[in-house]
C-alpha cells in the first residue's frame, strides 16, 4: 500500500487526529472473606481474603498499575468487541494477614529487668497476590493504517505457564505468541495475554516503648522487610516484546529480586 502520509487529504496536516469517546462498559465479580479475632492475652489476629475478576471494553484506565504501561490500547477501532479483555487492574487472588502480639514475659518485672525485658510487641504482615495481567506487544504496522498491531496468538496454545515450569529464563510461554503477518491486526489479546509476576512477602517487626519520666518516653523498633528472602521479580522488568532477543525472560535475572532488609530505628518522644 501506498504510504499513511501520501494517503492523507491533506498532506500538510501531517498530525494525527485522536478522540475520546464515552464508550464501553466493564463487570467485576469478587468473593471477599475477612477474618478477625482479637484475643485476651494481648494477641490481634486479622486475615483477609479476595478472589476476584475484572472484564472491561474496549480499553480501561489503569493508570496505577505500572504507570499504565501494562494496560494495552485498541488496535481496530471497527471491532471494539475484539478489544474486550480482562481489565489490566484485574487480581485473580490476594491475601492479607497480618498479627500483633504484646509478649508476656516480664510483664510486671520491676526495675533493669521490666525495662529492658518487658514490655516487647511483636507483629507481622504477610501477603499474597496473584500477577496483574498484560499484553504481549509487537510494534509494527501491520494494516497500514499507522497503529500497530499486536501479535497473534497461536491456537491451541496458552500464554501462562504452571508455577513449576517458570523461571527467569522463561517466565511465560513464548511459543503461544507468532508475528502478525501484513495485511490484519493480530489477534492476541488487548490485554491479559500472560500474567506478571504476583508477590509473596512477609514483614515481622518488634518494638518497645520505655518511659521516661511522666511526659518522656524512648522507642526502640526493629523491622524486618521480606523475611523470608523470597524472590519476588520486578513485573516491569519482564520482556513482552515479541521481537526482542530476551522476550518472555525477566530483564538480566537479577534485577527485581527483593532481598531481605533489615532496619534499626530509636525515637524519643517529648
Amino acid at each position: 500500500l501506498p504510504s499513511l502520509i501520501s494517503r492523507r487529504p491533506d498532506r500538510l496536516f501531517q498530525r494525527a487526529v485522536t478522540g475520546d469517546k464515552s464508550i464501553g462498559n466493564s463487570i467485576y465479580h469478587s468473593l471477599q472473606v475477612k477474618v478477625e479475632r482479637r484475643f485476651s492475652q494481648g494477641l490481634t489476629f486479622l486475615s483477609a481474603y479476595t478472589w476476584a475478576k475484572s472484564i472491561s471494553g474496549p480499553t480501561d484506565i489503569g493508570g496505577q498499575v505500572g504507570g499504565g504501561s501494562f494496560i494495552g490500547s485498541v488496535q481496530d477501532i471497527y471491532n471494539l468487541r475484539g478489544e474486550r479483555a480482562v481489565s489490566g487492574f484485574d487480581q485473580t487472588q490476594r491475601f492479607v494477614m497480618t498479627v500483633l502480639y504484646d509478649l508476656p514475659f516480664y510483664k510486671n518485672a520491676r526495675g533493669v529487668k521490666g525495662a529492658l525485658l518487658g514490655g516487647w510487641q511483636v507483629s507481622t504482615i504477610s501477603t499474597i497476590q496473584s500477577g496483574f495481567p498484560a499484553p504481549v506487544t509487537f510494534g509494527v504496522d501491520t494494516t497500514a493504517t499507522g497503529v500497530t498491531s499486536r501479535p497473534d496468538l497461536v491456537a491451541g496454545q496458552r500464554g501462562n505457564l504452571e508455577a513449576s515450569e517458570r523461571s527467569w529464563t522463561r517466565w511465560f510461554n513464548t511459543g503461544a505468541f507468532a508475528q502478525t503477518p501484513f495485511g490484519r491486526f493480530g489477534t492476541a489479546p488487548r490485554t491479559g495475554a500472560i500474567r506478571l509476576p504476583g508477590n509473596i512477602n512477609s514483614d515481622f517487626s518488634f518494638h518497645k516503648r520505655v518511659r521516661v519520666g511522666e511526659q518522656r518516653a524512648f522507642e526502640f523498633r526493629t523491622e524486618v522487610f521480606n523475611l523470608f528472602n523470597h524472590y519476588n521479580p520486578d513485573p516491569a522488568t519482564v520482556d513482552l516484546n515479541i521481537r526482542s532477543q530476551t522476550f518472555g525472560m525477566v530483564g538480566g535475572g537479577i534485577r527485581g529480586i527483593t532481598t531481605r532488609v533489615i532496619q534499626l530505628g530509636g525515637k524519643f518522644v517529648f
